[in-house]
This record gives C-alpha cells, sequence and structure tokens, in this order.
C-alpha cells in the first residue's frame, strides 16, 4: 500500500515529465526549418519523412 502522499508526489512528477516532453514537441514544431536542417546535417536519410 502507498501512503496519500507518495501518490500525490507520484503525480506531480508525471506532470512534470509530461510538460517536458510537450514543451520538446511544440519546440520542434515552432521551428520545423530548423529541426530539418539540424537532421540534414546530421545526415539522416530521407529528411521530409522521418521529421515528422
Amino acid at each position: 500500500m502507498t501512503r496519500p502522499g507518495d501518490s500525490i508526489v507520484i503525480f506531480i512528477a508525471r506532470l512534470a515529465l509530461a510538460v517536458l516532453f510537450l514543451w520538446g514537441g511544440v519546440m520542434k514544431l515552432m521551428g520545423y526549418a530548423g529541426f530539418v536542417g539540424y537532421l540534414q546535417g546530421r545526415g539522416v536519410p530521407f529528411v521530409q519523412i522521418a521529421a515528422p
């Protein structure tokens, strides 16, 4: 059994991780051309397919 406080801490940690990943995704969408350029610079094949 978990204590009530543990559930709150786990919930807050999950929210923090969700915000972190969503923020990264939004930044990639906002700077899509830069992201594609970064992938091209790294030599990723089929960038227009791989980027999305």
